[in-house]
């Protein structure tokens, strides 16, 4: 139920205040925690284009970042340790250039 009233208030937040970008990152992080990467990254995406538009660099970065790491969390799961995927990334790359 806490986790239904803290989507309800993050889509009341976006809805009445589109403008204020943290609330994007804020928002995405709760739909990541709880399961929803897809409303994560929509959420995330737009709040990228909100803050390129108010030329908040920062909040840019940090939502960027936050993508980056959704996806990660998607392809190698969220346990994934940095090294399994330095591993991997090697071992990708060493093929593709070969």
């Amino acid at each position: 139920e806490q986790v239904e009233q803290a989507t309800e208030a993050f889509e009341s937040l976006l809805q009445a205040h589109p403008d204020y970008v943290a609330s994007y990152l804020m928002a995405g992080n709760h739909f990541a925690k709880h399961g929803d990467s897809q409303r994560a990254r929509t959420t995330y995406e737009r709040g990228v284009e909100v803050a390129k538009a108010a030329g908040d660099d920062h909040t840019v970065g940090e939502l960027e970042v936050a993508l980056a790491d959704l996806g990660v969390k998607q392809v190698f799961g969220p346990g994934a340790t940095m090294a399994e995927i330095v591993q991997w990334v090697r071992g990708n790359v060493h093929r593709a250039t070969v």
